[in-house]
């Protein structure tokens, strides 16, 4: 097991006179390179070098499994980096990495992307080789070179071009391995060196040469401590003032960082190593994207937009109605090209008039209006979900890759994105539920909070009758509001008929339901709730075993297994809003049945008011009454209390499986229920509402 670090970031500055980087240092930095340095790596016990390219030894072929994760696709054998500057001040990373396929799973290991900076030449990939090897009979080893055919120059962005190419001959049980240099005009582009992958690394190691007047800062990030961490300072001969640092950083056996549910990108909680170079300040940041073109230079600046948004708020003198108003122009006629991105690639009057743009154009057009309509609006620089935390202790552009607009009305903060047309003002795409983002504005650019406004709501009440075969007909209504709405929405467009989206959206608990009638309401109306009533019928709800009908009384959002799997987690778990899900059930039983076993009523509290779960059941005159509700105030759960989460969820999975029992009686007797008439469903709620809030004080207090 590797130790943990107490923080999951160290952040080190290194010290130096040298605040900008201007052109006469690199110039300087390129006569040093040249000087050979006096002192070299520290030596210790895991002192290694590179293994020799092609030299394969036995075990590695032979090995046909990874005996502490079994459940490994590949492993990586060995993976070097390092970082150096040659004597005309580029920049070169090279990088050498062997691994074992063990299954088919692990042929992506095979297929290699390298990402470059293309623009201006910045960036240039070469030497690149690879190799498979394989045992083959009596013994010997093949070998399949890769061709330099196989080798493809793509272009991403225009700006941005990738090296792809894939592994010969890939098959279980054979060693792969490449090797190439990526070439930089400027150290600003140093890379970042990830220890931790998705299977696990036997050997990982970093090294970096930088010269002293390279103001820097590294950054490590992660909780699993590095097995080598060196830093030799070391002089150039013939000069005694001049110096630089050697960096080593080593980790092995390091374990596989895989998916989990609710979570962001792997990159936040990898344990990697970074290094920041010293160049501007957000204030500069804010002020050059501001006086950019391609960005702050469109705001206010197109008579056409001015004058659309004019039109959209005449007769409007709410402010909060304008701000509805204009989000609503845009989220009804821009078509989002799916392209998220910080700078315009059309003008802004060329893209309200072609009706479509990337997110920066949508963002920006906001801006524009909301300012045109006598609102404070302010684009707001993101780094969504899957591209990474932001670290506002380095202010450097690439960080981010989104826009959002803002706007202040009576205090109160709004963070807008109209790039969906099922997306009401209130609700921010799940990406952009980052945590915080970076105000643009000069002077006084600032960091905002980023939270959700609404949380994932919705309510599901079912009235139905079972008969003696198990058949269960009977009719639905469901309200779903916020995050719910939209995804409800979203199914809703997608299904191929309205029966269809209640099948398989609102029925998907029960198996081989059949849909009779449907109404949806409040389709178009985003801001209001998306109300559904269905009528179906379920053939087989329940079990029949000769006398005894077994079915479970919670037939809708059954949470059927838990969703954290794994025994421990190192990164917190994200749920990105807060929930409130209420299943109400009144079910009519067969004539002649009696009640053998019903499911005990439950109450589940996380701690600090962070959530419950609450289940009731009860039986009047014939009619089965059930509520079930899920509430999870907190967003966020740090790695320590992954159990109370993960045990938080496993009991309402219990508590759910248990069924309810009926027995066919030959005698009907007249006091076996509690009243001749079944209760209204209101009146029953608000008496269940009531004994529960009376047996649950005593535990509350209990909690205090």
């Amino acid at each position: 097991m590797k130790r943990l670090l107490t923080a999951p970031v160290i952040v080190v500055q290194i010290g130096s006179t040298f605040k900008h980087m201007k052109k006469p240092v690199l110039l300087f930095l390129s006569f040093l390179i040249g000087i050979s340095p006096e002192l070299s790596y520290a030596q210790d016990g895991l002192d290694r070098e590179p293994p020799k390219w092609g030299l394969i030894p036995r075990e590695h072929l032979k090995m046909d499994h990874y005996a502490p994760d079994s459940s490994a696709a590949a492993v990586i054998l060995a993976d070097y980096g390092k970082v150096f500057f040659e004597r005309d001040g580029d920049m070169v990373f090279e990088r050498y990495t062997r691994i074992k396929i063990l299954t088919e799973a692990g042929y992506d290991w095979g297929n290699v992307a390298i990402p470059y900076l293309a623009e201006r030449r910045r960036q240039r990939v070469k030497d690149i080789e690879g190799c498979t090897y394989y045992a083959a009979e009596g013994g010997r080893v093949e070998t399949q070179e890769m061709k330099q055919e196989s080798v493809f120059d793509e272009d991403v962005d225009g700006v941005w071009k990738r090296i792809r190419f894939t592994l010969p001959a890939l098959r279980p049980g054979s060693v792969i391995e490449y090797r190439y240099k990526v070439v930089s005009k400027n150290p600003m582009l140093f890379p970042a060196w990830g220890f931790q992958e998705s299977e696990p690394v036997l050997w990982s190691e970093f090294r970096a040469d930088i010269p002293g007047i390279l103001e820097h800062v590294w950054v490590y990030q992660g909780r699993l401590k590095p097995d080598v961490e060196e830093q030799t300072p070391y002089t150039y001969s013939g000069s005694s003032r001049v110096r630089g640092i050697k960096y080593r950083w080593v980790m092995q056996e390091v374990p596989a960082l895989r998916r989990e549910p609710y979570m962001t990108t792997l990159e936040d909680f990898r344990a990697k190593i970074r290094f920041e170079f010293a160049g501007t300040s957000w204030d500069q940041l804010a002020e050059e994207l501001m006086g950019s073109k391609r960005f702050g230079k469109q705001i206010d600046a197109h008579r056409r937009v001015r004058d659309q948004a004019r039109a959209v708020v005449e007769g409007l003198a709410d402010p909060k109605k304008r701000m509805q108003a204009l989000y609503d122009y845009l989220r009804t006629t821009m078509v989002w090209s799916g392209r998220r991105g910080m700078f315009i690639e059309h003008d802004l009057d060329d893209a309200l008039t072609a009706r479509s743009g990337d997110s920066p154009e949508v963002a920006l057009l906001l801006v524009s209006m909301l300012r045109e309509a006598g609102l404070e609006a302010h684009p707001v620089l993101i780094s969504t979900r899957s591209h990474g935390r932001v670290s506002p202790a380095f202010p450097l552009l690439f960080q981010f890759n989104d826009v959002l607009a803002f706007v202040e009305i009576d205090g109160v903060r709004y963070f807008l994105d109209a790039t969906d047309p099922l997306r009401p003002y209130t609700l921010l795409p799940e990406e952009a539920l980052a945590g915080e983002g970076f105000l643009v504005r000069h002077p006084n650019p600032i960091w905002v909070a980023i939270k959700p406004a609404e949380q994932y709501r919705h309510q599901r009440f079912l009235k139905a009758e079972l008969n003696a075969d198990g058949q269960l007909t009977g009719t639905i209504e469901a309200s779903d509001g916020g995050y719910s709405a939209l995804a409800h929405r979203r199914a809703l467009e997608e299904a191929r008929t309205p029966e269809a989206f209640v099948q398989e959206a609102l029925l998907d608990g029960l198996e081989g339901a059949v849909v009779d009638s449907c109404t949806v309401s409040n389709e178009e109306a985003v801001s209001e709730e998306l109300k559904t009533v269905a009528t179906f019928t379920a053939p087989a709800y329940a079990q029949v075993a000769g006398d005894f009908l077994y079915f479970n009384p919670t037939p809708l959002g059954r949470l059927g297994e838990n969703p954290l799997r794994s025994p421990e987690r190192t990164f917190p778990v994200d749920l990105s809003y807060p929930r409130q899900l209420i299943y109400n059930v009144a079910l009519k039983l067969p004539e002649r049945y009696v009640m053998q076993e019903t499911p005990r009523n439950v109450r589940i509290a996380l701690p600090g008011d962070e959530g419950f779960y609450r289940r009731l059941t009860e039986l009047r005159g014939g009619l089965l009454l059930a509520q079930s509700e899920v509430v999870i105030k907190q967003t966020v759960f740090e790695p320590e209390r992954y159990e109370q989460l993960r045990s938080f969820f496993e009991e309402i999975v219990a508590a759910e499986a248990e069924q309810v029992v009926l027995k066919r009686v030959s005698e009907f007797p007249s006091t076996l229920f509690l009243q001749a008439g079944p209760t209204p469903w209101c009146a029953w709620m608000c008496s269940a509402s009531r004994c529960a809030t009376r047996a649950e004080r005593p535990r509350r207090s209990a909690a205090r």
